[in-house]
């Protein structure tokens, strides 16, 4: 026996003596194995199809084979030869090293050599047993050239330590077969640059690692099996290693250390189920062991790839970069339960300014949230990104910085959200700034698009459910409708959102759900875009639709809770415009203008100063709009906040101009001569019935001297509901007191309470008819649907004969449609409740159908305020 040190040396002196006692091969290059012993017997010629082998030459092994190389003999003649070549799959070469001993095979094993890496040159498989180590150390040149391939067969580690070429480096890519280890059992990967293995397999106690060695990238590819079959590695891996999977692998252990940051790679569309996905029992903290290791990032590089959730609950701090993403989008999978709470952010790489592709899935159960920021970084500022929710699954984002200016395609499952802002603001769905079509490329390439979501796909439902704790308001980021679309307010605060419409040829469903304990959910600019648009309401709660007119043609199906519409609307925008001044002063100023309900209280309190558009402002903003096309302005040091017009506590608001010119004083002779200061009230205002107005004066001075107050329910038309050019200031107080419409004068500075006011018409005198363009209007048992400020009219009406629910402040028109449904034999009357409806009786008039049929002898009348199905009558004249 020799000694347990089994040297090179000490194999290459017995492989010449064994060499030496051998017969001549019949071919001096290629051998083949016949042998059907266990133990390889150089010494036997019969072995060998072609006599035994000698040092240098090749031993082809054919299918079904399986061989032991474990004694001092076999390992002396292995390490001598050139390459032991595997000719099919089911070849089997065994390397036994007992524990203690180390041993090295610098023989290659593989079929195809330099000839790529297809499948069938991964045929064969080493396996190692035993509790020592063993070392492949082959490194031939004329198997380097796309990367090392030596050892191109399934390596499986039963036992003790099998480590890879550690003298390779003369190549970037080192590549293996499928790598199985086994509990308590470890693989060292070779030195280099990259290692690939095709396939990862092992239990909870086994380990690899790149110990004593640089760092290398480790890119576990797909398996023969395919990607249906995943690898699946419950066991450790150590050392300076960088994951970079292009496969489709589950990490299912928990006690990876490698400290670089875990990518996924060439996905390229694949989606969820392909290949580029590493699937990860814990996501981990930054520095701590997790099945992605240490690390601070998750990385998905070229063609991008995706990140699977195993587990069920816990938190991570770390981050995720969309590197390339040309090929196909980058994606994180909740998995089946989910719970992940992901307080990293979402970035790209600092040299890209194309558009990323990136989305959020899964079918868990249990909602991931997500905290972190999303901010993009480019070079051209043009970079935007389309993030997309798949799945049936939630996810939630709960971070209100978020800066993503591209499009959010809710297509399945439900995104959840904590803030909402307009265009351009950060909140917890992004900026919106940049809206490019859905695909990967530089933005100069790609078409703009007029929407900042899509809901749903042909075959699903996509949600947007808000979770916020204040209200919140969207009117300049629409959404389009791909199939069924929900918007649901979960929370106890109002919720507005403006503009749905349909895609081109859709049939697009719009459902509002929510909103229990919120008093003023409200969506608006409902249109059929391109396809036809319906509205459905669900849940307990209440929505209204906020158009005077709906530019929608579909259904509205009342299905539970209520459903409000205008029969006229209340102004929720208010202009004050100044349209005339004292010709010999600079200076134009107020203490306050205030607007109250009709129980007196104050709806214009407490508005802030915006510098946007008056189209653009939000509940409880207020801005200014003049027009002086070539004038500028200031204002006055202590006195700068035009919000000062809507505190009664604070001193008068002034505005004064900036050049000695007087072009900027209001004067009707001048249409440009004009300053408004535009309002639009708080969300949940009462309709204004009167104002107050406390010009200032400085004591001899009249200021102001004309001026109009418009209303508007949109903020674009406008309405005058006064015009007063002020003609009774003529006699104000001094400077320390404030005259008001409504009372004497009292000392500025002091809080004003309300005394009347002057009244001013506050709803729109326009008639309304917000159903008169739908198809058809249900509304099922226990749901109401309801008119808001006066009664709106309705020609189009459908009635489940088993139920229905409540219609309130509804004009019937003279003439319209309707259509009963599901009526039973012998059903003489309708159900449904109509309170404070007109025109009931015109139903009598309406054209009739039974679940879209021809209706025949039938017809409905109005009786006592319920609708009857009576028989038409004949009418027989005898002569």
């Amino acid at each position: 026996m020799m000694d347990s040190r089994f040297s090179k040396t000490a194999s290459a002196l017995c492989a010449a003596a064994l060499a030496a006692a051998m017969p001549a091969a019949t071919a001096a290059d290629v051998n083949v194995w016949t042998g059907a012993v266990n133990d390889w017997d150089w010494t036997e010629p019969q072995n060998f199809q072609n006599g035994a082998p000698a040092a240098g030459d090749e031993v082809q092994l054919p299918a079904g084979t399986s061989v032991h190389v474990t004694n001092d003999a076999s390992y002396a003649v292995v390490t001598t030869l050139k390459r032991l070549r595997p000719m099919a799959k089911s070849v089997v070469v065994h390397f036994d090293v007992p524990a203690g001993r180390e041993r090295d095979v610098d023989c290659a094993i593989n079929y195809a050599g330099n000839l790529g890496s297809a499948t069938h040159s991964r045929y064969g498989t080493v396996v190692k047993t035993g509790g020592g180590t063993l070392t492949l150390t082959s490194k031939r040149d004329e198997y380097y050239k796309t990367g090392a391939r030596d050892y191109i067969t399934a390596l499986t580690v039963e036992e003790g330590v099998l480590r890879g070429p550690t003298n390779f480096t003369t190549s970037s890519t080192y590549v293996m077969g499928c790598l199985t280890v086994s509990n308590n059992a470890a693989f060292h990967m070779p030195s280099c640059n990259m290692f690939r293995s095709f396939g990862l397999f092992g239990g909870p106690e086994s380990l690899v690692t790149n110990a004593l060695q640089s760092s290398v990238d480790y890119d576990v590819a797909n398996t023969d099996k395919g990607v249906a079959e995943p690898s699946v590695f419950a066991g450790a891996i150590g050392g300076k290693i960088r994951w970079y999977a292009s496969g489709r692998v589950m990490l299912t252990g928990t006690r990876n250390t490698m400290p670089s940051d875990m990518g996924v790679t060439l996905n390229n569309g694949a989606g969820e189920a392909g290949s580029g996905v590493t699937g990860l029992m814990t996501f981990g903290m930054r520095g701590q062991p997790s099945s992605a290791g240490a690390g601070s990032l998750f990385l998905t590089r070229t063609g991008g790839g995706g990140f699977l959730y195993l587990g069920n609950g816990e938190t991570t701090d770390r981050g995720v970069q969309l590197w390339d993403s040309t090929s196909g989008p980058s994606f994180i999978d909740g998995g089946a339960h989910g719970g992940l709470l992901w307080t990293g952010g979402l970035t790209s790489s600092s040299d890209t300014h194309k558009q990323h592709l990136f989305f959020l899935t899964g079918s868990n159960s249990v909602p991931c949230q997500w905290s972190g920021t999303v901010q993009f970084r480019d070079r051209d500022g043009g970079c935007s990104a389309h993030i997309a929710k798949r799945g049936t699954g939630t996810w939630w984002l709960r971070s209100a910085a978020s800066g993503m200016r591209g499009v959010w395609a809710v297509d399945n499952g439900t995104l959840m959200f904590d803030s909402i802002a307009e265009r351009g603001v950060d909140c917890s769905l992004g900026r919106a700034t940049v809206l490019k079509e859905a695909r990967s490329d530089f933005p100069s390439n790609m078409t703009d698009v007029a929407y900042a979501f899509t809901l749903g796909t042909a075959t699903t439902e996509g949600a947007l459910d808000y979770r916020g704790a204040t209200a919140a308001l969207c009117t300049t980021r629409p959404a389009l409708l791909k199939g069924a679309g929900r918007i649901v307010n979960s929370s106890a605060a109002d919720f507005a959102f403006a503009g749905v419409s349909s895609a081109d040829g859709v049939e697009g469903t719009l459902v509002l759900d929510g909103g229990v304990d919120a008093t003023n959910n409200v969506v608006s600019a409902v249109s059929d875009g391109g396809g036809v648009t319906s509205v459905a309401k669900e849940g307990a709660g209440t929505w209204k639709l906020g158009d005077a007119n709906c530019a929608f043609s579909g259904d509205v199906a009342v299905r539970a809770g209520k459903l409000k519409v205008a029969g006229a609307l209340p102004f929720t925008w208010y202009k004050w415009t100044i349209t005339r001044g004292n010709a010999s002063d600079k200076v134009i100023g107020c203490y306050e203008f205030a607007l109250y309900d009709e129980e007196g209280v104050r709806q214009n309190g407490g508005l802030t100063y915006s510098s946007s558009p008056a189209a653009s402002l939000a509940p409880g903003q207020a801005g200014i709009e003049l027009g002086y096309p070539n004038a500028t302005f200031s204002w006055t040091v202590g006195k700068v906040d035009v919000g000062a017009l809507f505190d009664d506590n604070t001193p008068r608001w002034t505005l004064l101009a900036s050049t000695n010119t007087v072009t900027y004083k209001p004067a009707y002779a001048d249409p440009q001569s004009w300053i408004s200061v535009v309002m639009r009230l708080p969300q949940g205002a009462k309709p204004v019935a009167s104002y107050d107005f406390a010009p200032f004066s400085n004591g001899n001075t009249r200021r102001i001297l004309g001026y109009i107050l418009y209303g508007s329910v949109d903020g674009v038309n406008w309405e005058v509901v006064d015009d007063d050019y002020a003609a009774n200031l003529t006699s104000l107080p001094s400077s320390e007191n404030i005259w008001y419409f409504s009372r004497t004068a009292q000392t500025a500075g002091t809080a004003s309470p309300h005394e009347g006011g002057k009244a001013i018409r506050s709803l729109s005198q326009t008639a309304t008819a917000p159903l008169a363009g739908v198809r058809s209007v249900s509304v099922a048992e226990g749901a109401v649907l309801e008119a808001e400020y006066g009664a709106a009219e309705l020609s189009s009406l459908r009635i489940d004969a088993t139920g229905a629910g409540t219609l309130r402040n509804i004009a019937f028109a003279e003439s319209g449609t309707l259509d009963v449904a599901n009526l039973p034999h012998g059903c003489s009357v309708l159900p449904g409740t109509y309170e404070n409806c007109t025109g009931l009786e015109n139903i009598e008039n309406w054209a009739l159908t039974f679940d879209g049929g021809d209706p025949r002898t039938k017809r409905v009348r109005c009786v006592g305020g319920a609708l009857h199905i009576v028989r038409s009558e004949t009418v027989l004249f005898f002569r």
